[in-house]
């Protein structure tokens, strides 16, 4: 009965599908094609001791123990967390898109500002900053970039004076950092301007975290060149970042045995993975990418061709 009904601390990641990336970002007058993907899994968190011994069993199912975030956040903080997740996917994704494109066509523009670092995640003993806070300044220094503002945070220890929008104020929290705190962090932006516009119908859905960040900067971007060339299905999982590497997910098994279901036969993975299921290739052509544009490379040089 315990086994039946007492929770644990592990949790399962099963398989999912896939779905057309034009039904997440849409370009006001473009054509976006239906056949670049995006796959989502399925999770439950605290699964009962018979449940994980079934589900270690198949090995399409990846049961582990809970994440350390999981573990010490409450649900509505994780919950907050997916839906910071996908924004901040969808603000890179537009970014990055727009900003290559631009290079092809100078009438595709794409005007923003850096709000801040928006938390992720933060040890529980710093727990005057909430999860969704933006750190819009640090000591003063009015950064400029993401990556300069990140990177003093990171490499720094002692007093920090945070500048902090929450709930559309301003706060003045100050914090003594430790080289063992954890944090994480996405950029946050504010889009003023993009030409041609663009909607988010993706916002209204119920799937979360910044896993198809790749694919919804390839299904952008190539709308804005109008690239119609596309007439096979590609899938692929990866986030984007700001400097337009493609970094890493949760759950790649899983997604790939999704796909495969589907009859798929292209999906891209993020470099660093890759030893982790170059064993299934088998199943599904794999192509590893680090970058966007070396995903942009790939789909016209090596899949449709």
């Amino acid at each position: 009965m315990i086994a039946l009904v007492i929770p644990t601390n592990y949790s399962v990641t099963a398989p999912n599908k896939s779905r057309s990336t034009n039904t997440m970002v849409s370009i006001e007058g473009k054509n976006q094609t239906p056949h670049l993907k995006s796959v989502s899994v399925l999770t439950m968190s605290r699964i009962t001791g018979f449940a994980r011994m079934l589900y270690e069993m198949n090995p399409q199912f990846e049961v582990e123990p809970l994440q350390y975030a999981e573990s010490v956040l409450s649900p509505y903080e994780n919950h907050l967390r997916g839906i910071i997740q996908k924004e901040a996917s969808f603000e890179q994704s537009l970014i990055t898109a727009y900003t290559l494109a631009h290079e092809t066509n100078a009438s595709i523009t794409i005007d923003y500002d850096l709000i801040g670092m928006i938390i992720d995640f933060r040890s529980p003993e710093y727990n005057t900053l909430k999860i969704g806070d933006i750190i819009t300044d640090i000591d003063d220094n009015n950064f400029t970039d993401y990556e300069t503002m990140g990177m003093y945070f990171i490499l720094n220890e002692g007093d920090f004076k945070l500048d902090v929008l929450r709930d559309d104020k301003h706060l003045e929290i100050t914090i003594n950092k430790t080289n063992d705190a954890i944090f994480r962090f996405y950029p946050k932006y504010q889009i003023n301007q993009a030409s041609p516009q663009y909607s988010l119908p993706g916002m209204d859905t119920n799937l979360t975290g910044p896993s198809a960040g790749m694919m919804y900067t390839l299904s952008i971007y190539f709308a804005l060149i109008d690239y119609d060339a596309i007439n096979v299905d590609i899938v692929g999982t990866g986030t984007i970042r700001y400097n337009h590497e493609i970094g890493p997910i949760g759950g790649l098994v899983q997604k790939i045995y999704g796909a495969q279901k589907e009859g798929i036969k292209h999906f891209l993975v993020p470099a660093v993975h890759y030893d982790e299921v170059k064993n299934l290739s088998h199943l599904i052509n794999i192509y590893p990418v680090a970058t966007i544009e070396e995903a942009i490379e790939v789909i016209t040089n090596e899949i449709l061709n």
